[in-house]
C-alpha cells in the first residue's frame, strides 16, 4: 500500500470538506491506518500536522474569497469551516496580522497556501517535496526521563532541554544499555491532536535502549 496514495486520499477528503467538521477518525479510516500512525505519517509526508494543514487551507480559501468575491466576512467564515465571525477573525489576524475586513480594504498581498499533491512529486524546481523514509522498528525496551510539555515553542524547547539534561546526569548508571544512541518519543491524548502546536500538551520522553527491563528500578 503506497503511503503517497493513501495520505493523498485523506488530503483530497480534507479539500472536499473544508467547510465541514473534520475528524482524525474519518481521515485515518480513509487512509487505512490507525489514528496514531496516520498522524505521524501525515506530518512526515506533508510537513504539517493534520489540523495545522486544515487551518492553513481554510484560511487560504478565505483569503482568496476576501480578495475575489463580494461575500460578507461572516459568509466567508462559515464557508471556510469556522463557527463564528469572531473565531474566524481571530485566526485570520493571528496569521496575517490584519482583521479580514481591513485586509479586504487595503487589498494586501500574500502568498496563498496551496493544496498539497503528493502524487505530483517535483524533484527539481517548483515546490520540492522531500521524500520521507518510513521505518518500522521491532519492539524495544526504553529507559529514560519524561516531562509533561506544554506552552509556546520556546517554553517547550526549554522543557526538552531539561529532560535531556536529567537523563544525561544518570545515564551511566543505567545497566544493560544496548548502544550509545538516544531516542526521543512522545505521547498525547487524542483530543490534543485537534489543537495547534503551541496549545498541545503531551508527555515527552528522552531515552536509551536497553536489552531488558527486568530488575531495573
Amino acid at each position: 500500500m503506497s503511503y503517497y496514495l493513501q495520505i493523498q486520499k485523506s488530503i483530497n477528503h480534507i479539500e472536499n470538506h473544508l467547510h465541514d467538521k473534520i475528524s482524525y477518525e474519518d481521515l485515518s479510516k480513509i487512509s487505512g491506518y490507525s489514528v496514531a500512525h496516520f498522524y505521524r505519517v501525515f506530518k512526515a509526508m506533508v510537513g504539517w500536522s493534520v489540523m495545522d494543514y486544515v487551518r492553513k487551507r481554510r484560511l487560504s480559501k478565505a483569503l482568496y474569497a476576501l480578495m475575489t468575491s463580494n461575500l460578507s466576512v461572516l459568509e466567508i467564515a462559515l464557508d471556510s469551516g469556522y463557527d463564528s465571525h469572531e473565531g474566524f477573525s481571530r485566526a485570520f489576524k493571528m496569521t496575517y496580522n490584519l482583521a479580514p475586513s481591513h485586509f479586504r480594504l487595503i487589498q494586501g498581498e500574500v502568498e496563498l497556501f496551496e493544496r498539497v499533491n503528493l502524487l505530483n512529486y517535483k524533484p527539481e524546481g517548483g515546490n520540492i517535496m522531500i521524500k520521507p523514509e518510513i521505518i518500522l522498528k521491532d519492539k524495544m525496551y526504553l529507559v529514560g526521563k519524561k516531562s509533561l510539555v506544554k506552552g509556546v515553542e520556546g517554553e517547550k524547547f526549554e522543557l526538552f532541554r531539561k529532560t535531556k539534561d536529567l537523563l544525561l546526569e544518570c545515564v551511566d548508571q543505567i545497566p544493560k544499555r544496548k548502544h550509545h544512541k538516544y531516542i526521543v518519543t512522545y505521547d498525547m491524548a487524542l483530543e490534543e491532536l485537534d489543537k495547534s502546536h503551541d496549545e498541545m500538551t503531551y508527555t515527552y520522553y528522552y531515552c536509551v535502549e536497553v536489552e531488558e527491563i527486568k530488575d531495573l528500578a
